[in-house]
């Protein structure tokens, strides 16, 4: 459950971050678009205009210094406009309108403040893309200017709709590279998961030791952010578990040696009659191997009545319990019994304690 869990959270952060890069690419593909359209329409514009004004120094003005006639100038412009499919304004250097397109005709006074306009009387030609016409879409003005028939300085103007790049070339490198773009993108995602399958198998590995008990195997995490910080706790865990049962094992021992230690013969039972704890001293009393009684009922090991009959008499008893009896090994051995309840932190008894002291010297002092 671990290991899915840290998975689909890196898993996620990838997809995350390769969203964000597919996000990117494809804002960098429409403004790719975006500028060779704008390219490929400031190229037609300069063609037509060389075009339209070529066409319009070819006209002839009646006499020097003189204009000419404007309604056939007009005639000429209206031609050219239908030829080339784009609206044609023209303008002498001092402001005076000749023609104007559909979307001047409001705006008469404005045509030399315009940037194209400006840049084309003074350096040639000039162009600008701005909103215009009725829509109001963007619009490419390009002006060039002009050596004749006029009097003075002249220039004519193309307005002309970016067109919107649709060819299928475009499309098919749309798609050439979103093809691209998800193989990479799928074939890195294995490579991750692939990567990241070794350290949560290791991981995996070492949660197993530790549930078997073995909390000396600490496990160095990879880069990975999340299974380190796991890796960081479990081996805190470890070490923490490892000292807690060093202190038990100590502590067992301990009492082990004192119980080993004692003249006493010490057993404690359950509330089955099993015996939990039985010391050497009283597996000697009784004849038994030490060590390999644990977990067996005592009337199976022990015959002696006197004991059997003091375990009911403790249980039933609000205090502890003493009786005196004889034993008969090669001389009679006189044992005082002292039995009590075991009682849980909880204050609930969970079994019987008897311990057994040998006061043979004691009744025959008496």
């Amino acid at each position: 459950m671990v290991r899915k869990s840290i998975a689909a959270a890196l898993a996620a952060r990838f997809l995350i971050v390769l969203v964000i890069l597919a996000s990117g690419s494809v804002c960098f593909l429409i403004t790719l678009f975006a500028k060779q359209a704008s390219g490929d329409a400031l190229a037609h514009s300069a063609r037509l205009s060389s075009l339209v004004r070529d066409r319009l120094e070819l006209v002839r003005a009646p006499g020097p210094g003189s204009t000419p006639d404007k309604k056939a100038l007009q005639q000429l412009v209206e031609t050219l406009a239908v030829e080339s499919g784009a609206g044609l304004t023209l303008i002498l250097g001092d402001g005076t309108v000749l023609h104007a397109g559909e979307d001047d005709v409001l705006a008469f006074e404005n045509l030399l403040r315009r940037r194209e306009f400006q840049t084309a009387l003074k350096d040639g030609a000039g162009h600008e893309i701005r909103p215009g016409g009725p829509a109001g879409r963007d619009l490419l003005y390009y002006a060039r200017r002009l050596t004749g028939p006029f009097p003075g300085p002249a220039a004519v103007r193309l307005s002309l709709p970016i067109p919107v790049r649709s060819a299928p070339a475009d499309w098919l490198l749309f798609g050439a590279f979103w093809l691209l773009l998800t193989g990479v993108g799928v074939y890195s995602f294995f490579r991750f998961t692939r990567r990241l399958k070794e350290p949560l198998s290791r991981l995996s590995t070492a949660f197993r030791e530790l549930d078997s008990g073995t909390y000396t195997v600490l496990y160095a995490g990879a880069s990975y952010r999340e299974i380190r910080e796991l890796v960081e706790t479990a081996n805190r865990v470890a070490q923490s578990l490892d000292a807690r049962r060093n202190d038990a094992l100590r502590r067992n021992d301990l009492k082990n040696s004192v119980l080993e230690s004692m003249l006493e013969g010490v057993i404690a039972l359950d509330l089955n009659n099993q015996i939990l704890l039985m010391n050497q001293k009283a597996c000697a009393l009784f004849h038994l191997p030490p060590g390999k009684v644990t977990g067996k009922r005592i009337e199976e090991l022990v015959t002696n009545a006197n004991v059997l009959a003091l375990i009911p008499d403790v249980m039933r008893a609000a205090g502890p319990v003493e009786d005196t009896f004889v034993i008969y090994e090669t001389t009679e051995q006189y044992y005082h019994a002292l039995g009590a309840r075991l009682i849980d932190l909880e204050k609930k008894v969970y079994g019987v304690l008897i311990v057994l002291r040998d006061v043979t010297r004691l009744r025959q002092l008496e």
